[in-house]
């Protein structure tokens, strides 16, 4: 019985569409399954890539560190700058920039702010344009909880997008976030 039902139940593979739809600020997305690694209470989606071919995580080809891209549009009712701000305190870090790394101002730890926050073996960097935050980047100090990884958030088309990366990688931020951008408008829906 089950042998003379499988030919009706033969689909091609072309037939069948693995992407998922998402809508995220202006990005109108078709992701392929292959990309996506789920959500987060933050997120509405996460993307899992190779750094820096951004293959899907599962394509181990060209190897490379992994890179995950989340997206959402819920944290944009605080702006980027107040959630820097927000950060800032919660870090312990000085209100004032100390200098710079790799192409980051770069907000030092304030040992009196830092006493008695959950994790002070936090550093916080942002990319500042014409006084305002574009770019947060907070990456595990060495003997932190979050020790040897970085999460950036900037806005791309009304979205907030995240990446998530080995702290060895910080030095690629800039390229890493260009990437993302253009990964993400490779999945655009044409038409909606």
């Amino acid at each position: 019985m089950l042998v003379a039902a499988a030919p009706a139940l033969a689909v091609s593979a072309a037939a069948l569409d693995f992407r998922r739809k998402e809508d995220v600020g202006d990005l109108h997305l078709l992701i392929p399954v292959e990309y996506l690694a789920g959500t987060t209470e933050h997120e509405g989606f996460v993307l899992a890539v190779r750094w820096p071919s951004l293959l899907p995580a599962g394509d181990r080809r060209t190897g490379g560190d992994l890179l995950f891209i989340g997206a959402d549009q819920e944290q944009l009712s605080m702006s980027l700058p107040a959630r820097f701000e927000t950060m800032r305190r919660y870090v312990g870090a000085a209100e004032t920039a100390r200098g710079e790394i790799d192409g980051l101002q770069f907000y030092p730890r304030d040992e009196v702010l830092s006493r008695g926050h959950y994790d002070p073996g936090l550093e916080l960097l942002a990319r500042v344009v014409d006084g305002d935050v574009a770019s947060m980047i907070i990456c595990g100090a060495d003997g932190g909880l979050v020790a040897g990884s970085c999460h950036d958030e900037f806005l791309f088309r009304q979205a907030r997008i995240s990446l998530s990366f080995p702290r060895a990688s910080l030095g690629n931020w800039q390229a890493m976030e260009v990437g993302a951008q253009r990964l993400l408008l490779s999945f655009a829906r044409v038409g909606r």
